[in-house]
């Protein structure tokens, strides 16, 4: 007669009624989901996984971030420890003209680029923004440099007899 989510037609309602049978609808509304005794709003069904991946990795990004910042290693924190005390080695490298004892992934890129910022633009087209590779151990070379000018412009300040003291 008819089927299930179909309007009823006038014709059809009276002859349901006259066969004694009242059309309805009945429907479940939901209001909370709860889960191993958390409450959750309804809107957590319709979330993607993707979704759920990008939040948990934001939050262990967090977690990282908080950790490294005080000094506590945990299993989030351990790869970047070990990842900034390789830069901070090979940026001590290149400073002092050095060479690491072993031959060491990226040593001699850094220091190409380090001597040659032209291989550093060609090996970044991109503009170099992206944090990848050696390039911040051989921006952090670049640091003493860039220090030594910011001390000799502010010795340039004190030159200038007292005029803005």
């Amino acid at each position: 007669m008819c089927e299930a989510g179909e309007k009823v037609g006038l014709s059809e309602a009276k002859l349901l009624t006259m066969l004694g049978i009242n059309p309805f609808f009945y429907g479940v509304v939901l209001k909370q989901v709860m889960e191993a005794g958390s409450v959750f709003p309804p809107a957590v069904l319709d979330t993607k996984p993707e979704e759920f991946l990008g939040k948990i990795l934001g939050g262990l990004s967090n977690i990282a971030s908080i950790s490294l910042q005080i000094g506590y290693v945990n299993k989030a924190s351990a790869p970047h420890l070990v990842v900034n005390g390789f830069k901070n080695i090979l940026s001590i490298c290149l400073a002092t003209d050095i060479a690491p004892g072993k031959p060491t992934p990226g040593y001699e890129t850094a220091k190409l680029w380090v001597t040659d910022p032209e291989a550093f633009a060609a090996a970044n087209p991109g503009g170099g923004g992206g944090g990848g590779g050696a390039a911040a151990p051989a921006a952090a070379a670049e640091a003493p440099k860039a220090a030594a000018k910011v001390e000799s412009e502010e010795g340039s300040d004190e030159s200038m007899g007292g005029l803005f003291d």
